[in-house]
């Protein structure tokens, strides 16, 4: 006979909270596979003194990560070898891990709107995650990932109003620039209302300068 148990185990988070007082917009941001809170919270640190409530999770499925000199367990959002299905199934576990997380923020701070903002696979849950959840995310952005516009066809109007902003560099070598492109362009083709592209043609895989600008006015008309 075969069975499956349930598994449990505690997820850390960082939130960053405004002094000014609410309602506020919860901005809850996604590192890369294998990174962490931290590193994400350092790579937006141009945006931080906005008046937000700024969530970093820590991606709940570990791994280990080989070096030369040691090992370190890293965390991903999700697991990928190649199934579309499988792929969906486990953005699906992380994104129920991650509404469960905004709801316990919104049931202690007064929030009028979520935003998601994620790094290179983060970024890539984000652009699946906001519009799967329009009654939740009024936005969402992908920076150094692609928007899978495939999981979004035949969208309801509801998710078609889901802002969705992809943020990228100019030579990224993990995921390139036409391939960005091209998946903003298939989420118009899809009915997406609000679809915006920027890249720093200098920058690489990462949040340049420049791209961090880009995302802070991006912020900023959305508050």
């Amino acid at each position: 006979m075969d069975g499956t148990r349930a598994l449990t185990f505690d997820v850390p988070y960082t939130l960053l909270e405004p002094r000014t007082a609410g309602p506020h917009t919860l901005v809850m941001a996604l590192h890369g596979m294998g990174q962490y809170p931290a590193l994400m919270q350092r790579m937006l640190q141009p945006c931080l003194d906005l008046p937000c409530l700024w969530l970093f999770p820590r991606a709940p499925w570990p791994f280990e990560i080989r070096k030369p000199d040691k090992i370190v367990i890293g965390h991903a959002w999700y697991l990928y070898d190649g199934n579309q299905q499988s792929l969906r199934a486990s953005m699906d576990v992380a994104g129920a891990h991650l509404l469960g997380l905004q709801a316990e923020i919104a049931a202690r701070h007064n929030i009028r709107q979520t935003i998601l903002a994620g790094f290179s696979q983060g970024g890539y849950l984000a652009g699946y995650l906001g519009p799967r959840h329009p009654q939740v995310f009024s936005a969402a952005a992908c920076i150094a990932g692609r928007i899978k516009h495939e999981f979004h066809a035949g969208a309801t109007a509801p998710a078609l109003g889901v802002k969705l902003a992809q943020f990228h560099g100019g030579r990224d070598p993990a995921v390139t620039p036409q391939a960005a492109r091209d998946a903003v362009a298939a989420a118009r083709a899809l009915g997406f209302t609000d679809v915006r592209y920027t890249e720093d043609p200098e920058a690489g895989h990462e949040i340049s300068p420049g791209m961090g600008q880009s995302l802070r006015q991006w912020f900023q008309e959305l508050l």
